[in-house]
């Protein structure tokens, strides 16, 4: 007897303001029921978040194999979490991340090609995510094993310092006020911090205005102190390119590590070199001064400096060094 094709599209209705696109991929869906399916699907919308980890229960008791995922990074992450806490690598289900958030860093790089609703209503009822030949990403997670007030939390993306900072401000100021995505509002946050620096110098860690204000960190990677003092940002991920196609890590093709990155305080010359720190492909001995940038596979971080994971607000433990590890890899569906 063939096995099921089982899949889940699980809607965020907040995502994105009102989450057009993903209503519009739930009708079409339920359209679609009994005309020539293939896959047996389940469509949830999230009345309030908590519900998700009950539907992810629910989906994983019913042995789900594709989870489509209509909402932003946030949604994206907590989904991650509750998965790779309460399943085996080798029963994750395969992620489709359909990007109707406010953020979708992740689904830029993991997620559906698809753009069309229609296109992924079929591709989603036909099954075509089950086919051998479909194309798919498989990529390492990370995992936070210790941050303040939770257990673990498992994603693609942390930063830490002006990175939190200014993330944390790019969501009060532009995504609640409806400029959303992954260029405008976040260049928008860029110039504001990058013109403080150069009119006004750098910032000293009293001034709590500053999105770019140092804080003090000691960092060891696998083993080895490679910062202790004053660090304006430190990046984390397993994505290779960030908002607006930046690359803020050093060329490496160690698929099972964590890419990392350290900026030292004061930074250099920014006229000089943002540009290559976002968007230039790096060498080890090309690195812009104060810049630490190499693939590991565990960091400890001793800092009481904010965080995001996901674009999610995470804080470190006050008592000891926040840990942070490769994850168990995800599955993501192309299209």
């Amino acid at each position: 007897m063939t096995e099921p094709h089982r899949a889940a599209l699980i809607l965020n209705p907040r995502s994105g303001g009102n989450n057009r696109k993903g209503r519009a991929l739930a009708e079409q869906l339920r359209a679609l029921a009994g005309v020539d399916v293939k896959a047996d699907i389940s469509v949830h919308v999230l009345e309030d978040f908590p519900q998700l980890f009950d539907i992810l229960k629910q989906e994983a008791a019913r042995e789900t194999k594709a989870l489509f995922i209509s909402a932003g990074d946030g949604t994206v992450q907590a989904t991650q979490t509750w998965l790779a806490e309460n399943l085996s690598p080798e029963t994750l289900p395969m992620i489709g991340i359909l990007p109707h958030g406010s953020t979708n860093m992740t689904a830029a790089e993991l997620g559906l090609s698809l753009k069309d609703i229609g296109e992924q209503a079929r591709y989603i009822a036909s099954a075509a995510w089950s086919r051998e030949e479909t194309p798919r990403i498989i990529r390492p997670s990370l995992k936070v094993e210790n941050p303040a007030g939770s257990g673990p939390q498992h994603g693609m993306f942390l930063g830490g310092g002006a990175i939190a900072a200014g993330t944390l401000y790019c969501q009060e100021a532009f995504n609640r006020k409806g400029v959303r995505g992954n260029t405008l509002a976040p260049a928008l946050t860029l110039l504001r911090a990058a013109g403080k620096a150069l009119f006004a110098g750098p910032a000293a860690p009293e001034e709590e205005d500053r999105l770019d204000r140092p804080w003090p960190m000691r960092v060891i990677a696998d083993g080895e102190p490679v910062g202790d003092g004053l660090h304006i940002a430190l990046l984390v991920s397993t994505l290779k390119r960030l908002v607006f196609g930046a690359r803020p890590f050093v060329e490496t093709d160690h698929e099972e590590a964590l890419r990392f990155s350290l900026f030292r305080h004061p930074p250099p010359s920014l006229l000089r070199w943002l540009p290559v720190i976002i968007w230039a492909r790096k060498r080890p001995e090309r690195l812009p001064p104060g810049m630490i940038s190499r693939p590991v596979t565990r960091l400890e971080v001793k800092t009481s400096a904010p965080f995001v994971i996901d674009g999610e607000k995470l804080m470190p433990p006050e008592d000891e060094p926040l840990r942070i590890s490769l994850g168990p890899a995800f599955t993501f569906l192309r299209g």
